[in-house]
């Protein structure tokens, strides 16, 4: 085996070995048996086998037979993570990217070219490193899990599959996934989906068939889904159907109204503006110049066949949200104003929506302000948590300083001594104002 051949490539990004790191480090155990840790994160052992190479790339964990165990550098990263101490955290990842030959290699790329999607990245990995790699799923798959590394190193801004190596001062459409999946099979994961409280990939996967052929294909029509708020993903990495997926799919919902449903979300969801400007280009396409247009507008490199399957999947979200209708020859018109229409409606609901959750978040961190000098009981500040934990259960850096802050606040009371709790404070404060900035 040539040594480009040897080379390690992360097959999974940062959110899940930041996962295994919580697992380990909430069992109070810096040693654990590849079963039970998967017993802990509720997956299945061949979902930790595909973490184990990454965790020993960055130097995190060892792994003998089926014990893995973190080493120091591991316990200091979820240490730095627990307390709020991103620039620890960051450094210790830069440190192990640029000992790593593949991630080198990736850095200097985004370097050269500013910015990179993850079909892109794991293209110039398999030529480089000679990957027999077949999919445009198992591309991406790679190439997302080196660009999240890179971006938790500090080293670029990364989001929804793309990675700039400057910070992106709006929401970009090149940030978007294209559509994974088809409107048929949206439905399908839907209704897979029902029955489970909460499911992890591995579960999900394995219900279509061989896990091994499902799961990577998953994780990208998951991650359509939820930017579609079809699904919401947990802290924990597991999937839950949403109010607005149940009623897609339920069997009692007369078909205009189903029609007029997913209409809704759609126009409501990051993709209505790619669609608004597809609309305002023409008013008859076929797939394949719409998937040609939609790759433009993404900003992606796609080959004529990948226009033809992207286009064939986007058109039938439009029929299915009844925002288009066929024409002979595998023609497709846009019906302009219906999608006008629930454009002025999704940007009033927006504005709504924004304007409420902003304030609400604010008048939460305002009471957690003001509970030391009035010396509040330890009640007010538990009901306040809980609130901001619902507020913000989709941003994990938070997970760690929001279970810390009541032990700070103890201590706070006791001591006079408030250094520690206003530093989470703080730490909340700006990783909030930074989601809000790139969510405008």
């Amino acid at each position: 085996m040539s040594a480009m051949k040897q080379v390690v490539v992360p097959y999974v990004g940062m959110e899940r070995v930041i996962e295994v790191l919580d697992a380990m480090y909430d069992a109070k155990t810096n040693e654990e048996d590849l079963l039970k840790l998967a017993v802990l994160l509720n997956c299945k052992a061949s979902n930790i086998n595909n973490v184990t190479p990454t965790l020993r790339l960055l130097g995190l964990a060892t792994r003998k037979g089926d014990v893995i165990r973190l080493t120091d550098r591991g316990s200091d990263l979820i240490n730095a993570m627990r307390v709020g101490n991103k620039d620890k955290a960051k450094e210790i990842v830069r440190n192990a990217v640029e000992q790593s030959e593949a991630l080198g290699f990736v850095r200097s790329l985004l370097e050269n070219r500013k910015q990179l999607n993850g079909e892109e990245i794991g293209r110039a990995i398999a030529d480089r490193y000679g990957r027999s790699w077949k999919s445009i799923a198992t591309y991406r798959a790679f190439g997302n899990s080196c660009a999240t590394i890179l971006a938790f190193a500090g080293l670029g801004y990364y989001r929804d599959g793309v990675i700039t190596l400057e910070p992106p001062t709006e929401k970009a459409l090149a940030e978007i996934y294209p559509p994974e999946a088809g409107a048929g099979r949206l439905l399908k994961l839907l209704k897979l989906m029902y029955p489970y409280q909460r499911a992890t990939v591995g579960e999900l996967a394995e219900k279509l068939g061989p896990k091994s052929e499902n799961q990577t294909r998953m994780w990208n029509e998951l991650h359509v889904l939820q930017t579609l708020g079809l699904v919401a993903k947990g802290a924990n990495g597991s999937y839950s159907i949403t109010d607005a997926g149940m009623n897609l799919i339920d069997p009692g919902l007369p078909e205009q109204e189903r029609t007029a449903s997913f209409r809704s979300v759609l126009m409501n969801s990051p993709y209505g503006e790619v669609i608004m400007r597809l609309a305002s280009r023409s008013e008859d396409f076929t797939y394949q110049n719409l998937g040609g247009l939609l790759g433009y507008l993404l900003r992606r490199d796609w080959k004529d066949m990948t226009q033809l399957l992207y286009g064939k999947k986007l058109a039938s979200w439009l029929l299915m949200a009844g925002l288009a209708e066929r024409l002979p020859g595998n023609r497709l018109k846009i019906r302009k104003p219906e999608i006008l229409e629930d454009q002025t409606k999704e940007r009033q609901q927006r504005a709504t929506k924004a304007s409420v959750h902003a304030f609400e978040l604010g008048r939460l961190i305002g009471v957690l302000e003001q509970l030391l000098p009035d010396k509040e009981p330890r009640r007010a500040l538990d009901d306040t948590l809980v609130m901001l934990k619902s507020h913000t259960s989709g941003i994990p850096e938070l997970k760690g300083v929001l279970e810390l802050l009541p032990k700070h606040f103890a201590i706070a009371l006791e001591s006079s001594n408030y250094a520690a709790y206003q530093t989470d404070l703080s730490f909340i404060k700006e990783s909030l104002k930074e989601l809000t900035e790139v969510s405008s």
